[in-house]
């Protein structure tokens, strides 16, 4: 299966002068290799899959507000030993700033070590977090939205990096722990997420494969802004070999790109006014921060306006997740596509 998220790390507890494993945590605050929370709207509240229990939806709900959450559970112990984290920190509507960046990748995430393993946090949540604060504040209620955590070996995470830096993030905090030969400014491609960006030629596309902490595989794609493409249809259909069924987002002012049906593999839109359902909610277009694709085989924005944008995407290779997101957008809530397409 491969699941993608347009634009979806995690901390874990930091004792004393021994650091312990940081890995991605589920509802019951139990370690785990990797977790999807769909975040519900006007919630603080998210319906979880994970690793561990990857079947279905888990019946109980994900508090997000909790210190040792999900979410508070990573975060909570950066805010009190800053600097023994490495974390970089991206958004194209990072925290304090009036608007998003109209030029730049919609990619948005986390990720956060010490001197070993760490997390990826990949979401779809504007103004969040805020790195600068003194303690974890929860993302807040509002809109659907889309939040991933994978478990990261340290091994990994250059090879993240590569991918990540062809997304072209906006980078806006990060902290590399001094005097460590882990450290993000002594490793070449984390460092280089945190300079100015360097002149790349083409081609302007990057896919990687790299293991989760469990050894499962996680595809990264990037395609800086010069790539001018959509990277679904131009890119990642072709690379996969599969057919693509995406949740994407139109703006107010751009429209969706039609499903293009007319290549060997088809990227199928989910119709905009759809309402698809997580478990048993409803979760309109117009609500949903997310933006996902699965394969059609049983983030990035797809608006015209992402052709002039770095874009990306991260595929998790999962059957049981597949069938769950399968299962959101059945065939009867797909666009249709046009005799030319």
């Amino acid at each position: 299966m491969k699941l993608h998220f347009a634009w979806v790390v995690v901390l874990s507890y930091y004792a004393g002068i021994v650091y312990a494993q940081l890995k991605c945590k589920d509802g019951a605050k139990q370690d785990i290799d990797w977790g999807v929370f769909y975040v519900l709207p006007g919630e603080q509240k998210a319906y979880a899959v994970s690793n561990t229990a990857a079947d279905n939806w888990a019946n109980d709900k994900a508090n997000l507000t909790l210190d040792d959450g999900v979410l508070g559970g990573l975060l909570k112990p950066f805010y009190d030993a800053k600097d023994t984290y490495n974390i970089i920190a991206y958004n194209d509507f990072p925290p304090n700033f009036r608007q998003p960046s109209k030029c730049s990748s919609p990619a948005k995430g986390l990720l956060g070590y010490t001197d070993n393993n760490g997390w990826w946090l990949t979401h779809s949540i504007d103004k969040w977090p805020d790195m600068t604060g003194t303690k974890y504040e929860p993302p807040p209620a509002g809109g659907a939205g889309l939040i991933v955590c994978i478990s990261l070996p340290i091994a990994s995470m250059e090879q993240w990096a590569l991918a990540i830096n062809y997304q072209d993030p906006v980078v806006y905090y990060f902290n590399s722990v001094a005097n460590a030969a882990t450290s993000i400014a002594n490793r070449k491609e984390l460092n280089a997420l945190t300079i100015p960006a360097q002149p790349v030629y083409t081609p302007y596309v990057k896919m990687v494969i790299i293991e989760n902490i469990g050894g499962a595989k996680v595809h990264l794609f990037g395609m800086l802004p010069q790539g001018n493409q959509d990277i679904y249809s131009s890119y990642m259909a072709p690379v996969m070999k599969q057919s693509l069924i995406a949740w994407t987002k139109p703006t107010a002012t751009e429209q969706l790109i039609a499903s293009k049906c007319s290549t060997v593999y088809k990227v199928e839109n989910v119709k905009p006014d759809s309402t698809i359902t997580v478990k048993d909610v409803q979760i309109k277009r117009d609500q949903d921060t997310a933006r996902w694709v699965i394969s059609k085989k049983k983030g990035a924005n797809a608006v015209k306006s992402s052709l002039e944008k770095g874009a990306g995407a991260a595929c998790i290779e999962q059957q049981k997740l597949h069938e769950l997101f399968f299962a959101i957008a059945p065939a009867k809530l797909l666009e249709a596509c046009s005799t030319s397409g």
